[in-house]
């Protein structure tokens, strides 16, 4: 029986005794790739190689790699066929070779037969080759492969592919070109080239050979310079024919999930059918192991269950599994994120409890609402044949339900659902929802338009009322202009007042505590003192503002240090909060930080603070943008953008952004990190301190050490200093905790000899009229040693007074005396209750030592 980790080893020997470099398998989470949610085959990472970018592979000519790929959403989408056959997947992995410039098509299909008919031992006779001739297709048909194929099959085993089939495309430009696909007869001994690329369950392509030797142009199609070879393999396919076996599912990647599943469940064993009595719960069987694999591998590469994007397509994934374990296979709650473990196991992947918890935490959160849903929606499909739109959107927006889930469950009762109300529906519902939370003002009837470029050119300036509006106490203005900066990229909005004239007599003061867009428009939003007028003088909070200068420099600092410092992580911006004095940002790593990591990040900031390091703005267009300049990936940005330079001695610090910022880093002052939490799954938050807000903290942090206080309640301090604190708190308590264990030992180990003393006193007074007694007490705080000395004293008290008796005890479980009339052959009947014995004796004593299960006993027995 081949092992997925010989196949593995086997293949990636094979090529690199053939002189590629094995490639590991990249995240699944594509990187600088906006075009695909999922990396969905073995190319993705080795698309800058055939478009002739320059990358970290530029200098590869010959690769190989088994990389990890999911087709759950987006173009390539396979989770709907999960289940319903043996041989789709949303997690798979491709096996592959690439030539970037190096050999061309003879080698690939040399290398191809070689490792299939010589290494892996499959029989030619079962192969069959595809070469692209389409005579609907304006491209010349690729006889060079027929002809290279021939040399190794006869033409009856070499079939004409179409251009869907035989013509690969990265796009509606760039490279291309023919492709030749190697096919598997499981059946074998017959003629199957008519069952080529027909979707016949027992002729399977094995190996896609992809000859990328054309570049489409808008123009038409020219050939490249330098031709380029793109194959892949599916992994568990080819798997599956090396055991001999007609499904992927029976192979050591799904066995294992189906012994576990069976266990958990006492279900029926896996019988691999698609139809007949057993189909519904085999089905269940690859449902639950499929996307147990998968979601191990999203997790892994930090994809986290959410409402949006690659999240959210893991959500459905888990609850579809949830479904499936609980409808379908009637499996108790819980045992999903045990599967994914060992699914996790199985693949190679360690996954932490931490981690692990987001499974168990999104079936705790759709396990409250599953079953609910399951009696609304039978109620919904005994009303007719389709679940409307708006049915289909209350199963999603109030029980969590994802769409292909009702459309299976429709499936599955004979029913449809109205797909394009449901969606309608939910743009409708999303629409209403922003609205709610942009609205807290009546709006002008069309948009007003002021302009805000004063916000970063001077304080005080005179504008005119055009709109305002009132709410719960609170009145919003706006302006044909502002100097007023509206809360936008993270930075909060400005405060200030606004002085309303008429006639050139202030009628009205707004005192205004925020500034926010709202629909379009600019709303100053505060208190008003006397009522307002069209003319209006507008001033912010200058002071509040150079606070908040020194908060967003600050953020970039930071960024700058964090992708500087922690190199075995990826940095990236997740959010961020930037307020007067105090800074809050969110960035992508897989850990916390250590107390040296943050207190080598301050010192890096604080001196470059100190170094007075001029801060510039300029503004520039975008296209053509240094690629060094930092920039969020999923934000769209205008023609011409702002790009903030920190002019650093070392390097330059530059990012594009909108916000307001210091002139020169001395102005901060000082940073201080007072906090670092994870916030979600491989989200980090750091909130830290700028100017004298960090300045008061580190003082506060000083007066506690230099005071050595460590009782009560912290106030806010620097990080470093504050987990300094707690460890002088920490160990203090543990001291004293030490030595009041200590004092409790004692007592107990007192009253223990207390209380068996007057035990065996009590015992020994009526021991004669009771043939047999027995008491127990709670030996968990005296050693071994102390208990075996109390039986040996139990056993003089015994001798002493002629009583005939056995004193018995469990070490690590409690203590037995017992007594008897006649010893006889009590002993020998201890012994046979027990697992192993050892006797020795001692004076007049038999003394047996043994074990019961994991329990360690002593026994000690009188009378010769």
């Amino acid at each position: 029986m081949w092992t997925s980790k010989q196949l593995r080893e086997a293949f990636t020997g094979y090529f690199r005794k053939r002189g590629h470099e094995i490639i590991e398998s990249s995240s699944v989470v594509p990187l600088d790739d906006d075009t695909l949610l999922f990396t969905n085959s073995g190319m993705v990472q080795f698309k800058s190689n055939l478009l002739g970018v320059k990358n970290k592979f530029s200098g590869v000519r010959r690769a190989c790699s088994v990389q990890r790929c999911i087709r759950a959403g987006g173009k390539h989408n396979d989770l709907d066929d999960v289940g319903k056959d043996t041989y789709h997947h949303t997690f798979f992995e491709m096996m592959g070779n690439w030539s970037f410039g190096d050999y061309f098509k003879k080698e690939a299909i040399d290398y191809a037969w070689d490792f299939l008919v010589n290494i892996l031992k499959i029989s030619g006779d079962r192969l069959y080759a595809t070469y692209f001739h389409d005579e609907a297709s304006d491209v010349d048909p690729d006889t060079e492969t027929k002809r290279l194929w021939s040399r190794y099959l006869p033409l009856s085993h070499i079939v004409k592919g179409s251009f869907r089939n035989n013509f690969w495309e990265m796009g509606d430009t760039g490279p291309c070109g023919p492709c030749s696909e190697i096919h598997f007869d499981r059946i074998g001994g017959r003629d199957a080239s008519g069952l080529v690329n027909t979707d016949d369950p027992d002729v399977l392509e094995v190996w896609n050979l992809v000859f990328m030797q054309y570049n489409r142009t808008d123009s038409g199609m020219d050939k490249l310079r330098v031709p380029s070879i793109d194959t892949g393999i599916g992994f568990e396919r080819l798997l599956s024919i090396l055991n001999n076996v007609r499904s992927n599912y029976l192979t050591d990647l799904f066995v294992p999930l189906f012994e576990y599943i069976r266990n958990e469940g006492d279900l029926d064993e896996y019988k691999d059918t698609i139809s007949g009595p057993s189909a519904g719960v085999d089905a269940g069987y690859r449902i639950l192991a499929d996307h147990s694999r998968t979601i191990a591998v999203c997790l892994h590469y930090g994809v986290v269950p959410s409402n949006e994007g690659r999240g959210y397509v893991l959500r459905r994934i888990c609850r579809r599994a949830v479904r499936c374990a609980q409808e379908t296979l009637g499996l108790k709650a819980g045992v999903l994120e045990r599967l994914v473990e060992k699914a996790a196991g199985i693949l190679g992947i360690s996954l932490e409890e931490s981690v692990l918890r987001a499974v168990s935490r999104e079936e705790a959160l759709f396990g409250r609402t599953l079953n609910r849903g399951i009696v609304l929606f039978k109620k919904l499909a005994a009303k007719g044949s389709t679940i409307s739109g708006r049915d289909a959107f209350v199963l999603y927006d109030t029980y969590g339900f994802p769409l292909d889930l009702t459309k299976i469950l429709a499936a599955e009762n004979n029913a449809t659902v109205d797909e394009e109300e449901f969606h309608r529906e939910r743009e409708r519902s999303r629409m209403l929802s922003r609205e709610a939370r942009r609205r807290p003002f009546s709006l002008p009837e069309s948009s007003i338009t002021t302009d805000d470029r004063y916000k970063y050119l001077e304080n005080g300036i005179d504008a005119e009322l055009l709109f305002q509006s009132e709410r719960e106490g609170e009145v919003g203005c706006v302006f044909d202009k502002t100097c007023f900066y509206y809360e936008c990229g993270g930075q909060v909005g400005d405060s200030g007042v606004i002085t309303f004239y008429e006639d050139g007599v202030k009628v009205g003061v707004l005192a205004v505590a925020d500034t926010q867009m709202i629909s379009g428009n600019i709303f100053h939003i505060g208190k008003l003192d006397g009522r307002t007028a069209a003319a209006a003088r507008l001033v912010f909070d200058s002071d509040r503002r150079d606070k908040i200068k020194k908060s967003h420099t600050g953020v970039h600092i930071l960024y700058y240090f964090l992708r500087k410092t922690l190199l075995d992580e990826v940095i990236e911006q997740k959010g961020s909060l930037v307020e007067a004095g105090r800074l809050r940002f969110d960035f992508s790593c897989s850990r916390a930080l250590g107390t040296e990591e943050i207190r080598d990040i301050e010192a890096k900031m604080n001196s470059l603070v100190d170094e007075d390091c001029s801060v510039e703005v300029e503004v520039v267009k975008f296209e053509g943008l240094d690629p060094s300049v930092t920039r969020n990936t999923n934000e769209e940005y205008p023609e011409y953008v702002r790009n903030v330079r920190v002019l650093w001695k070392n390097d330059t610090i530059q990012d594009l952004c909108g916000g307001v910022h210091v002139k020169r880093t001395s102005e901060i002052e000082r940073i201080r990190i007072i906090s670092e939490t994870g916030v979600s799954l491989n989200t980090r938050r750091i909130v830290a301190l700028t100017g004298e807000a960090a300045a008061r903290a580190e003082e506060d942090a000083r007066r506690l050490l230099e005071a050595g206080s460590a009782e009560g309640a912290l106030p806010t301090i620097p990080l470093v200093e504050r987990r300094e604190i707690e460890r002088i708190r920490d160990a203090r308590a543990k001291a004293l905790d030490e030595k009041r264990v200590k004092t409790i030992m004692e007592q107990l180990k007192r009253a223990n000899e207390l209380v068996l003393q007057l035990r065996t006193e009590a015992l020994m007074a009526d021991g004669k009229e009771r043939p047999f007694v027995s008491f127990e007490y709670d030996g968990s705080c005296i050693s071994t040693k102390d208990v075996r000395k109390q039986v040996r004293k139990v056993m003089d008290i015994f001798e002493k007074n002629g009583i005939n008796g056995i004193a018995y005890c469990f070490v690590n479980g409690g203590v037995h005396l017992v007594l008897s009339q006649e010893c006889g052959d009590v002993l020998e009947r201890i012994r046979g209750c027990l697992d192993s014995t050892s006797v020795r004796t001692v004076d007049r004593f038999y003394i047996c030592y043994g074990t019961v299960g994991t329990k360690e006993a002593f026994i000690a027995a009188v009378i010769k």
